[in-house]
């Protein structure tokens, strides 16, 4: 009775509708023959007068809490689930830091008592994370950000004055291309390179 389609043909006579043989058979059970007893093919124990709503599993693990049977399938439950965990986080650690994974699934681990499910979750955490460790970014910080911040590339810091108008608008980089003030539209005659102290 160690295979799956042994058991399930054991229930051919089975009297209750109320618990699902196939369940009962995936569980290790098969039927005796007699009322509605069961037995285990790895423990030999055997249960029955079932109830609407009873779970096989449940049932099982509760009156035989060491049948090798059921050890084996939790411990493969549990490695599906490892298994799955790892793909999600090696998934996440090509996106981010591999120190923030294992931060936000720790912490996940240690608020929740579960792995995470999905790659969104994990990147919902991580994101969240990086928010939580960044401060937003205040109204006069920002202000000050625009000021050194190059108005054509909006990435590198400024340091090249137009001459003959004085504006302060470009990087070392983008000032090449220029030949007019972006904001005057004056002619530039001269290009001087300044330096922050």
């Amino acid at each position: 009775m160690s295979d799956l389609k042994s058991r399930l043909f054991s229930y051919k006579n089975w009297p209750i509708l109320m618990v699902n043989s196939k369940l009962l058979a995936e569980w290790g059970f098969y039927y005796t023959g007699v009322l509605d007893i069961v037995t285990c093919f790895s423990c030999n124990g055997s249960l029955g007068h079932w109830e609407t709503n009873d779970d096989p599993f449940i049932e099982h693990e509760k009156f035989f809490p060491h049948c090798d049977y059921m050890n084996f399938i939790k411990m493969k439950s549990k490695n599906k689930v490892e298994s799955l965990e790892n793909k999600v986080l090696r998934e996440a650690c090509k996106i981010f830091s591999t120190l923030k994974v294992q931060k936000v699934a720790v912490e996940n681990l240690r608020n929740t008592g579960q792995h995470f499910k999905s790659f969104n979750d994990v990147c919902e955490a991580v994101l969240k994370y990086e928010n939580k460790a960044s401060p937003p970014v205040t109204k006069s910080e920002k202000g000050n950000m625009d000021t050194v911040i190059c108005k054509i590339c909006m990435d590198t810091e400024i340091d090249v004055v137009f001459q003959p108008c004085s504006h302060l608008i470009s990087c070392h980089i983008c000032e090449a291309k220029i030949f007019d003030c972006p904001l005057c539209r004056n002619p530039v005659t001269h290009k001087i390179k300044v330096f922050r102290g």
